[in-house]
């Protein structure tokens, strides 16, 4: 969603662009502006007009991008007293922006001076993040309404008036480096902090290699083997962050890569991540494929729409239940004395060249498929038991 839309030039070349924006966007504008590094100069801010500061000066468009996401995540009222505190305060360059965006919890915002309750209330919230309905039905809301209004420190913006809550520490999250940890599409994969010289940045994958690149920039790195990696993230269980970490010490970000792409392409939402990271090892199983072969694993990732799988299925009788309700639906019920389910469930398995995991999943490639040709081979031996 567009946050932030400026207008960029170069060398007389002016381009209206929206943040965020997407790494194929981000070079394209590069591209278009012919710009030699992450710099541009603002000939305006077409929106918002809160951050008509930016207007005649240049910017890291790696920051303004990083900011918009951030900005992104806001509900109206967090947005209102962002552009509120940065109108009152001395947030200037984009790096004190940033720091902002981690930091609302310094501010509250009243927008409506005469209900004292509701000024209580945003006065607690703004200042705790979080509190418990107990707790907070104990408090006496319009006195602490009151009180604060009573104090006059209140600074009008255009936005409502804006008090400083007292107490509460500004954080500088960002050094003007690295950025700080954020997943802002909610598919990632993998997140990989990566640390150099005590700055850290993180890359997401699934990604470009231009990202990548750009955060060992920021960290000050020419190459990832400079640089000390850890999971800061992992949409798959244990193993699947074991082996992607084995992958990142051996500086194989390719691999991650194109494992994170597959895997994101078949669903880029957190439950989908989880459940086809789990179908992609019981796939592994079934074609005898293990994480000494990346390649292979690679190969299977990218084809993992054309295998079948029931998870945790666990014996024949499950698995013929289950295949003749997907056939016949409730009418199933009706005729439970009339059918051998286990049969059923083993011609089933012999026809489909289906095998059972050791956690009892049921595998089998789709009709017309070949193993030997997703793997890029003559020959392999089934590995199911």
């Amino acid at each position: 969603m567009k946050q932030i839309e400026l207008v960029l030039q170069n060398d007389g070349v002016k381009r209206n662009v929206i943040f965020p924006c997407t790494e194929a966007e981000y070079q394209a504008v590069r591209k278009e502006l012919e710009l030699k590094d992450n710099y541009a100069f603002v000939r305006d801010v077409v929106e918002p007009k809160a951050l008509a500061l930016k207007k005649d000066t240049f910017v890291n468009l790696d920051e303004i991008n990083y900011l918009a996401k951030r900005m992104d995540s806001f509900d109206q009222k967090e947005l209102f007293s962002f552009f509120a505190a940065v109108e009152a305060g001395d947030y200037v360059s984009t790096k004190d922006l940033i720091n902002l965006t981690f930091n609302l919890n310094c501010y509250t915002l009243i927008r409506d001076v005469s209900n004292l309750k509701n000024i209580g209330y945003n006065r607690v919230l703004s200042s705790r993040g979080c509190i418990g309905v107990d707790e907070l039905e104990k408090m006496d809301l319009e006195k602490i309404g009151r009180e604060l209004l009573s104090t006059g420190k209140g600074i009008p913006t255009n936005y409502g008036l804006l008090f400083r809550n007292e107490g509460v520490v500004f954080e500088a999250v960002y050094k003007g480096k690295g950025f700080p940890s954020y997943y802002y599409t909610g598919g990632e994969v993998l997140g990989v902090e990566i640390e150099k010289d005590g700055e850290k940045d993180y890359i997401y994958s699934p990604c470009e290699k231009t990202e990548i690149e750009r955060a060992l920039q920021r960290n000050g790195a020419g190459d990832i083997s400079e640089c000390h990696k850890s999971i800061d993230f992992c949409g798959g269980d244990e193993e699947w962050e074991d082996y992607f970490n084995d992958l990142l010490q051996k500086n194989d970000l390719e691999s991650v890569n194109a494992i994170s792409s597959a895997i994101n392409r078949l669903g880029a939402d957190l439950d989908a991540i989880s459940e086809n990271l789990y179908k992609l090892s019981s796939v592994m199983e079934f074609a005898g494929v293990t994480t000494a072969d990346t390649e292979k694993v690679i190969r299977l990732a990218q084809n993992l729409d054309e295998f079948e799988y029931y998870r945790e299925i666990g014996n024949d009788y499950n698995l013929g239940t289950k295949l003749i309700e997907n056939e016949i639906g409730s009418a199933a019920e009706k005729i439970d004395d009339y059918i051998d389910y286990e049969k059923y469930a083993q011609d089933f398995l012999e026809e489909n060249g289906g095998a059972y995991t050791k956690y009892g999943d049921v595998v089998y490639l789709r009709d017309d498929q070949s193993l030997s040709e997703i793997l890029g081979e003559n020959d392999i031996k089934m590995g199911g038991i």
